[in-house]
């Protein structure tokens, strides 16, 4: 066991280029199983509210209504490859705060599931950074990002291009 964990804790140093802290992790069972504890954890009524891309893998709309909160979808552009453009997401946090919902967090699927999507560097330093100046929980799910095979696709982890102000937002 002290194998294994210790070899769970040098992939994300090696992969990331940062030092990750065995105090750090939480490991679940699957993704499922971790997106209904962090629903658990960050949802306390139908006030609060998740942003969530569509489409997506419905674990996340069906937890959140699971656990009585509000689904908040934002909407990929398939012009764009189902890119996500922040402003998308802006618009969606600005009407929900208009009708009273605490919007807690920002869900991003990274490789997208099911429409395979990358985020470039760029996009995910905005959205680091969009989630830093709302005070959002970012729930980046990346648990596909080994099966990216095509050569010519570079798959960036979400804290990487960000690591100087990755410390400054909660990054789940």
């Amino acid at each position: 066991m002290a194998f294994q964990g210790k070899k769970l804790i040098n992939d994300p140093n090696t992969r990331d280029g940062f030092p990750a802290d065995p105090k750090d992790i939480f490991l679940t069972d699957g993704v499922s199983p971790g997106v209904h504890r962090m629903m658990q954890l960050l949802v306390r009524s139908e006030q609060d509210g998740i942003l969530c891309p569509i489409p997506q893998y419905p674990v996340y709309s069906a937890s959140i209504a699971v656990h009585g909160g509000t689904l908040l979808p934002y909407y990929l552009d398939e012009a764009t490859g189902w890119g996500l453009e922040v402003s998308e997401v802006k618009r969606q946090l600005e009407e929900a705060r208009s009708k009273g919902i605490t919007v807690r967090a920002l869900v991003v699927i990274n490789p997208g599931n099911p429409t395979g999507q990358v985020l470039g560097e760029e996009n995910q330093k905005q959205i680091v950074e969009f989630c830093k100046n709302e005070g959002l929980v970012l729930l980046a799910d990346e648990a596909s990002q080994g099966s990216i095979t095509n050569s010519n696709t570079l798959m960036v982890d979400i804290n990487a291009p960000s690591q100087g102000s990755i410390t400054d937002i909660r990054c789940v």
